[in-house]
């Protein structure tokens, strides 16, 4: 039962299933300790099969915890000899039950304990319904009463039945704590977990061997000498840009010969499985990290797991954008699975390859390039030395505070009462009207239509006539000019060649190697065939949905993103009042912790003419004899090597970035001392450069930036502390 665990824990646990007993529709399960086999055995098997799907999770986690306790029962209860254990599940009464709306689940009362019978070495227990009901809570007190059970079972086979001194020396070495626990219930909050019971395979990933000679013989193709090396800048973007060239032709000679529908319902599906998958680890990361010693590899191999997603993901989603534009409509084969690994593998050494030359170009990775004589290649890998860090410690830090948040996977969504003009501004609602024609809640709204009608046909991903879709949008009440802004902003339509664009698009917009895309499947989640039909996943739409809103409402989108004034002049003076915002929220910090705090100190107050340094200090703090000058920026995070050198490129301290002038006038308040006296009041200031970013960020882990890195929520009493 440990062959698919991603952490070398559980790699040495003796926990097995019995599969002949399954065809009788029994579970069967052993734990294998030094001094016997703890059995549990179930064989409630109800009909349903969402219902056999909650029975075989409640027998697995009795297994996981037979597993977790077996060998302290053996410890301390020494009575039980060398014989098997055997642990009888009688859960006819979840079986039955039928009404798990949230309402009714909530009823239902709690229990104190499980009844047991004890027939020589057989313990028959029955779980109430309220085992299942006391799990949606983000306290294991279901699985403790379970672990509670096991012990008083163990203990009754050994002739101890009312040794509550033993049990209670049992409890006390097994140390149990709220976040242990293997059965993961959560109140439905999201619309694709609505969908869930329509489709149970797993997700298909992009594995590390697809990728290990997806390279083999592209230097040829591309027509680059193979063995060679390169090592200039120009000669380095030549070639990154013919191998980007190669890789498209064997993608456009692979996508040729598939049928377009059988790629778009394939790639469509498996990501919705994948987002699926997601959303389970989430559920489950708390209860991982606790349940597993080494935290190190907990967060390796959950980052590992991660980064295998994402990857496939960004390869699907560029697929259907590739194949919706080169796939034939007619007389292609149906795509198998190798076709989208290959695909897959292909797309990401193009997207690589494409990225590493905006990196090389901006001068902030290697050039070099070794090309071996099998015609793949490999870059040299300085550059690594900053994304590495960089992701790792992003990932950590969005981790852990997924973590804390699980709490709210068992509290209903709050079922909203203000206006989209309440909670968005009408500016706002106005400016996204007249850009997508539709508004922020009617969108919403329209995301629910779509998981109306997914319920009805049962199905996760639909294909539907494009008439017979706007027909069931008319009827719910949308208007003509509402569906035709989903068809102008929402759907991802053929075009005659993918790597080619009309206005108002921009190259950018197909660019596969870079986010916030108009021409993007995470903007366009509606795939239109070409033939009438489109296809689509009402879960990801309402994500899609979601992130265009946001993206919009926070000002993510650049200017150039969109059509109308209103749209550009929204997006404009959002990012100028976050950036204010930002600036205050630091000073707070300072604030909180003692420090005397200014905000957009002008250097002509410093003393300073503009030909010396020109602008504001974002934050002028100061406490003892130390003053902080603050540079603040309110960045987006930089999710790919592109984005990561496109930040690295404007914080270098070169003549005319944006940290140029920050460290412009930190040599003139350091070299003008009395002038921060007059300001301040200290008589030796010690003056601390600092670039305070909003989140982690690649300057932090480089070395020749000029000046200290910090993220706001690195700024700690301890950390001030340790400034003077």
């Amino acid at each position: 039962m440990n062959s698919k665990s991603h952490f070398k824990e559980d790699s040495g646990r003796n926990r097995y299933a019995a599969l002949l007993p399954v065809a009788r529709g029994v579970l069967e399960g052993v734990v294998e300790t030094a001094n016997r086999a703890w059995w549990i055995d179930c064989s409630t098997t109800p009909s349903d099969q969402n219902r056999r799907h909650l029975i075989y999770n409640v027998w697995e986690t009795a297994v996981n915890w037979i597993d977790r306790v077996g060998s302290v029962l053996d410890e301390l209860i020494p009575e039980l000899e060398t014989g098997n254990v055997i642990f009888r599940l009688d859960l006819s009464e979840i079986a039955k039950h039928e009404d798990w709306t949230v309402d009714a689940v909530t009823r239902i009362p709690t229990a104190t304990s499980i009844p047991i019978e004890v027939s020589n070495r057989i313990v028959s227990l029955r779980l109430p319904l309220a085992f299942v009901a006391m799990g949606y809570s983000p306290k294991n007190d279901a699985e403790r009463l379970l672990v509670k059970t096991f012990v008083h079972g163990a203990l009754a086979v050994a002739g101890l039945a009312n040794d509550e001194e033993r049990a209670a020396q049992i409890d006390h070495a097994l140390a149990l704590c709220d976040d242990d626990r293997f059965m993961h219930l959560s109140i439905t909050r999201e619309v694709r977990h609505y969908l869930q019971d329509f489709d149970h395979d797993a997700a298909e990933l992009l594995h590390d061997d697809d990728l290990a000679f997806g390279a083999i013989q592209i230097a040829q193709e591309a027509g680059l000498s193979a063995p060679s090396k390169i090592d200039t800048v120009e000669s380095s973007n030549f070639a990154l840009n013919q191998l980007v060239e190669a890789f498209w032709k064997r993608i456009e000679e692979r996508l040729h010969q598939i049928d377009r529908a059988s790629l778009i319902i394939a790639c469509i599906t498996n990501h919705e499985r994948m987002l699926l998958d997601l959303d389970r680890w989430q559920l489950t990361s708390r209860a991982v990290l606790s349940l597993h010693s080494d935290r190190g590899d907990v967060l390796k191999a959950t980052h590992a797991l991660k980064a295998k997603r994402d990857r496939t993901q960004i390869t699907h989603r560029i697929m259907m954008e590739m194949g919706v534009c080169t796939c034939p409509l007619k007389g292609g084969r149906s795509v198998a699975q190798s076709d989208i690994d290959y695909l897959g593998t292909q797309i990401l050494l193009l997207i690589r390859s494409a990225a590493q030359s905006d990196a090389v170009r901006a001068c902030c990775a290697d050039p070099s390039i070794q090309i071996s004589p099998f015609g793949d290649f490999t870059f040299g890998d300085n550059f690594m030395d900053v994304m590495l860090p960089y992701v790792t410690s992003h990932f950590e830090k969005s981790h852990m505070a997924e973590i804390q948040r699980y709490g709210d996977s068992f509290v209903p969504p709050r079922m909203g009462s203000k206006t989209q003009e309440e909670v968005f501004g009408r500016n706002f609602v106005e400016s996204f009207d007249g850009e997508f024609g539709i508004t922020p809640g009617r969108l919403a709204e329209l995301g629910m239509v779509l998981l109306e009608d997914a319920i009805k046909q049962n199905a996760t991903v639909l294909v539907r006539e494009s008439v017979s879709l706007t027909q069931t949008l008319n009827a719910a009440g949308f208007s003509q000019a509402e569906t035709e802004g989903v068809s102008r902003s929402f759907v991802l339509s053929p075009r005659d060649r993918w790597n080619t664009v009309q206005k108002p698009f921009r190259d950018k917009d197909w660019f596969p190697w870079r986010y916030r895309r108009r021409l993007s499947f995470m903007t366009r989640p509606f795939v239109d065939l070409g033939d009438g039909r489109v296809v689509y996943a009402p879960g990801f739409c309402v994500d899609s949905f979601r992130h265009s809103i946001m993206e919009c409402f926070t000002g993510a989108f650049d200017t150039g993103y969109f059509d109308t004034k209103g749209m550009k002049e929204y997006v404009g003076a959002v990012n100028a009042r976050r950036g204010l915002d930002f600036n205050k929220s630091v000073g707070a910090l300072f604030k909180a912790d003692g420090w005397d705090v200014r905000l957009e100190v002008g250097m002509p107050e410093l003393g300073a003419h503009r030909n010396d340094a020109s602008g504001d200090v974002d934050v002028f703090a100061w406490k003892g004899n130390v003053v902080c000058v603050c540079e603040c920026k309110e960045l987006l995070f930089a999710r790919n090597i592109s984005e990561v050198a496109d930040q690295l490129v404007r914080f270098r301290g070169l003549p005319g970035d944006d940290l140029d002038k920050h460290l412009r006038r930190v040599r003139f308040i350091q070299s003008h001392e009395k002038n921060v006296t007059r300001v301040t009041g200290i008589g030796a200031p010690k003056v601390v450069p600092l670039l305070v970013t909003s989140k982690v960020a690649p300057m932090q882990f480089t070395e020749t930036i000029g000046t200290r890195v910090l993220s706001a929520d690195e700024i700690t009493h301890s950390l001030l502390a340790n400034l003077a």
